[in-house]
């Protein structure tokens, strides 16, 4: 991913492919640092992604939704559950613009909202 990373960029600039790029490299850092127990750069890819995404995207959009579950993931698999709340409430309310309450989406993600209040003992909001 490296190199392609480094190519795109080069010749693309800020754009999609480079944050998908950039949304790549980050969730597979992510899964070595989760399996490894270390820290890589999972997370900084993974906000250069989220904010090209804004700029090219500008409002709710479903790429940026999954940048935001993504980074909430990264933190729930480490234990830091209160921040991987914050991005999941992020993605919700994304998706509930996007989709309405009754959608799927919307229950996947309020599931895994469920489980983070539930590990910082909000048991009233899980």
């Amino acid at each position: 991913f490296n190199v392609a990373l480094h190519v795109r960029k080069s010749n693309l600039g800020d754009s999609f492919v480079v944050a998908r790029t950039h949304y790549s490299l980050g969730v597979t850092l992510a899964s070595q640092e989760v399996l490894t127990n270390t820290t890589t750069d999972a997370f900084s890819h993974l906000e250069t992604a989220l904010r090209i995404c804004q700029q090219e995207f500008k409002g709710d959009n479903l790429q940026t939704a999954v940048i935001l579950h993504a980074m909430g993931v990264l933190n729930e698999r480490k234990g830091i559950f209160h921040t991987a709340s914050s991005w999941f409430e992020g993605e919700r309310e994304m998706l509930i613009a996007l989709f309405g309450n009754d959608h799927s989406s919307v229950a996947s993600i309020s599931s895994d909202l469920g489980t983070c209040f539930y590990n910082v003992g909000k048991y009233e909001s899980a």
